[in-house]
């Protein structure tokens, strides 16, 4: 059997009103040398009669019910058994538009030398756009400050080789159940000596929130606090329980704090919800991961430090 040129993964939980319309934009695709793998990580809903369904349809898609692990758990079994050279991933509640894997895939058939490819994508809420999420001028080289500076760390929009991932032994992080995507993509990046960036915003990422209402926007927030404290506390365990050295552990804060000044920057300081804020600060003080983070983190830091501490 002649492998697949890319392997487009896809893990799926909770999403049986948006899976149909994902799996569909992918059957659309012009690019038609794919394999589609849909993860059903233990969906309770309707999600893996759908899959199944679709399996029977197109010979391509795979499917595999696995018990719930989280999305990085899913995604890890994607790339186990992923056969294509090319791999992508796709969150089943968004789409992409029809040329976009074509798009990804030209400069990879153009350079066989390239190690990854990254793509744009847009936001959308309720079938409307009304952003642009990640867009490039089209790029390809070796700069590796370059890459470093316009890099997102999402996973989705981007071609990974598989062969790096298996030369590596690279997998998502699956104690992470927050920028797990992000810290992937930090550790694929050390292996990366030729890239491109192409001009494609043809991901769509679709934005679910959690409520329309300001107490549930605040609930929500008090919950990714509360992840991200918890996190930031287990990344002082880190380097002891895997062996790693201080520049992968540094990887893992700077994912960690990226997203903590998101949330922080988005709700406002003075929004925040006090408990969860405080519980935050304190992690980030007993972790002693100070010794590891770059400026820019620091300085979040000392601030999230001093107004939480008038305010709490």
């Amino acid at each position: 059997m002649i492998s697949p040129q890319i392997s487009i993964i896809i893990p799926v939980y909770q999403v049986e009103e948006y899976l149909a319309y994902c799996i569909d934009s992918v059957l659309a695709q012009t690019f038609l040398d794919w394999e589609l793998l849909l993860i059903d990580d233990g969906s309770p809903d309707r999600c893996g009669q759908i899959c199944d369904a679709y399996a029977r349809k197109d010979g391509r898609i795979r499917v595999f019910h696995v018990e719930n692990g989280g999305v990085g758990s899913a995604r890890n079994i994607g790339i186990r058994q992923a056969q294509g050279e090319w791999l992508t991933f796709i969150d089943s509640d968004d789409w992409i538009a029809p040329d976009f894997i074509a798009s990804l895939m030209q400069p990879a058939m153009d350079d066989p030398y390239l190690d990854f490819i990254h793509g744009g994508c847009q936001n959308y809420q309720d079938s409307v756009g009304y952003s642009i999420n990640q867009q490039y001028d089209y790029y390809k080289g070796e700069d590796v400050c370059k890459l470093l500076n316009l890099f997102r760390g999402l996973v989705v929009s981007k071609l990974f080789k598989k062969s790096i991932i298996d030369k590596a032994d690279l997998y998502f992080d699956e104690q992470m159940k927050i920028a797990e995507d992000y810290v992937f993509t930090l550790d694929y990046l050390a292996y990366v000596r030729r890239y491109c960036f192409i001009e494609s915003t043809g991901y769509f990422y679709r934005y679910r929130p959690m409520s329309a209402t300001k107490s549930g926007k605040r609930r929500e927030a008090k919950e990714q606090l509360t992840g991200l404290a918890h996190h930031i506390t287990s990344l002082q365990y880190y380097q002891w329980r895997k062996g790693v050295s201080d520049h992968q552990a540094l990887k893992r804060w700077t994912a960690i704090s990226t997203i903590a000044f998101g949330i922080i920057r988005e709700q406002g300081f003075f929004r925040m919800e006090k408990k969860a804020a405080h519980q935050l600060v304190d992690s980030i003080r007993r972790s002693h991961l100070l010794k590891y983070q770059p400026a820019l983190s620091k300085r979040l830091y000392m601030c999230m430090f001093m107004i939480f501490r008038l305010f709490v």
